[in-house]
């Protein structure tokens, strides 16, 4: 297969990953990976890993993903591709939020930054911003968090990027609904809403109208919240999207139960298990089949049932134990220690109130290691963001020197340039004189004539006036020194005279003009360009300001 053909399908490739079809997508792009192996060909490579990296990442697969993206990032660093690298840093760094490294996570979030700030992508740097924001945010440091949401916003809004303005307005509004801030948090959703009811984004509404409703239920305004619930309800089952309806289920099913009207609830938790169980997410399941058994053991619920909270306790113990969920093991012994309290089954009671001790401990040994690790990390962080100052203000103080020294290297030019007009502008105006006097001369007497020569013999001396050189080549000296020095240390060959010249030669003089600066015939000039010519080794047709100005950009 041609490098073409294994591009060609490539593109099929990415139709296949965006149309969901992850596992096909895998298939095809490991196929393509051994041909491009074959063909040796580092970047389509890169490419191919990247996508299959992607694909696992979008189904869950974050260890999966994470070798792929290594490489990825190898690959492309090695041969300099700016754009898959910032791809892949953004990968990188929600592969390690997914697994909760957030150290590794913000150091390629912030390389990814990094990159799109020099490569000037602003829409990269929006998204950048947005992801170190969540960072924050999960580290509860909700000001920084908050900061960087804002700076995701206003770029977004410059670009005029619904999409990651949407993005932004969703995490700011959930930050002040962390905060307890609701009239906040509604406002930023509200906006969020009408943006994506422009743009026709079904899913994007359905998520806002979910958050406003949970707002709203936190408030305990229950018909507002049960009205918006409604609302995304509607909007999800138009699109089909099972994971919104199960998570509205569960919202509107504790909403009744708050509300005391507990077959209603009961109906929305096994409307949410159903979908959970179709959908196989285990973790979701495991808080439904708790949802239903606490809501059993509620002795003014009609339908109060021993056995069926014992039969929904165990089966949410069991998956929970399957999946390692210390806090969700912890919170249901407490549940079940609390339902055999009231049944006056101490036995069992305090089997479960020991375990709920037990894990407790355990839950908050983790959470005292979890916030050391996010204290370390915060003050990694402040340590970074200090760091950025600091080089920022050194940054910003070089760029002004630089615009400063831009500045008085300009102006300088510009008195050379009217230093040496000046000096020609004389020589010429003395020798014009020295030509009429020389006709006049042949018209006079003998001795008018000799009057007539020492005057010439005057103007002469004034053609070469040193003074008015020696002002020039100074300024000559100023503006092109460190050229002119390093003229002189790599091609040592060249003498003063020569280099000079080169200096003046930048400035795109005539013969003449770099003649009468420095003092000598315009046949000694055409000889300095002979030799430097083959002093500097440029061939007889290259042209030597053109060499001159590339070893000046070096």
């Amino acid at each position: 297969m041609t490098i073409e053909q294994i591009q060609q399908n490539i593109n099929e490739v990415e139709q296949n990953l965006h149309a969901h079809n992850y596992a096909e997508a895998e298939v095809q792009a490991q196929s393509l990976l051994n041909e491009a192996m074959i063909e040796e060909n580092s970047e389509l490579q890169a490419q191919l890993l990247f996508i299959i990296g992607d694909s696992l990442l979008r189904r869950g697969l974050s260890k999966d993903a994470l070798p792929y993206f290594e490489k990825t990032a190898r690959i492309a660093e090695n041969n300099a591709i700016k754009s898959l690298q910032l791809k892949v840093f953004g990968s990188l760094g929600i592969v390690y939020e997914t697994l909760a490294d957030f150290a590794q996570c913000m150091e390629y979030y912030e390389k990814a930054l990094e990159l799109s700030q020099e490569i000037d992508d602003k829409r990269s740097t929006a998204k950048n911003y947005l992801n170190i924001g969540i960072v924050h945010y999960t580290l509860g440091n909700y000001i920084k968090s908050l900061e960087y949401f804002h700076k995701a916003l206003d770029i977004n809004e410059k670009l005029h990027n619904n999409q990651g303005i949407m993005s932004a307005l969703v995490n700011i509004g959930s930050l002040y609904a962390r905060l307890n801030d609701y009239p906040k948090a509604l406002e930023y959703y509200d906006r969020g809403i009408v943006l994506n009811e422009m743009v026709g984004n079904t899913m994007g509404v359905a998520i806002l109208l979910t958050n406003m409703g949970n707002v709203y239920k936190n408030m305990t305004y229950f018909s507002q919240a049960l009205e918006c619930l409604n609302k995304a309800l509607i909007l999800c089952e138009q699109i089909d999207n099972k994971e919104g309806l199960s998570i509205i289920f569960d919202s509107m099913g504790m909403i009744y139960a708050d509300q005391s009207q507990y077959s209603q609830a009961l109906s929305y938790f096994e409307k949410s298990l159903a979908i959970n169980e179709e959908l196989g997410d285990h973790v979701a399941i495991a808080a439904s089949f708790g949802n239903i058994a606490r809501l059993m053991t509620n002795v003014d619920y009609e339908g109060y049932s021993k056995e069926k909270a014992e039969y929904y306790y165990e089966k949410a113990l069991a998956l929970s134990n399957e999946l390692k969920l210390q806090d969700h093991l912890c919170f249901l012994h407490n549940s079940i220690a609390e339902f055999y309290k009231h049944e006056k089954e101490w036995e069992k009671y305090s089997y479960h109130i020991e375990q709920y001790h037990s894990l407790e401990k355990e839950v908050q040994s983790l959470e005292v290691k979890k916030q050391a690790d996010r204290f370390d990390l915060l003050r990694q962080i402040m340590e970074k963001e200090k760091a950025r100052a600091i080089a920022e203000r050194d940054g910003e103080i070089q760029r002004l020197k630089a615009e400063e020294l831009a500045r008085n290297i300009a102006l300088m030019k510009k008195e050379l340039e009217e230093l040496i007009e000046r000096l020609v502008r004389k020589s010429q105006f003395i020798r014009s004189i020295s030509g009429k006097l020389e006709y006049a001369m042949s018209l006079t007497n003998g001795e008018s004539r000799r009057a007539v020569y020492s005057v010439i013999e005057l103007l002469d001396e004034r053609v070469g006036d040193e003074e008015d050189r020696i002002v020039v080549l100074l300024q000559l000296r100023a503006v092109y020194g460190e050229f002119m020095s390093r003229l002189e240390s790599m091609y040592k060959e060249l003498n003063d005279g020569e280099i000079k010249t080169c200096a003046l030669m930048m400035m795109q003089l005539s013969t003449s003009k770099i003649a009468i600066t420095l003092g000598v015939s315009e046949r000694t000039v055409e000889k300095y360009r002979s030799t430097i010519r083959k002093k500097l080794g440029i061939a007889a047709h290259g042209n030597i300001v053109s060499f001159l100005q590339q070893f000046l950009e070096e």
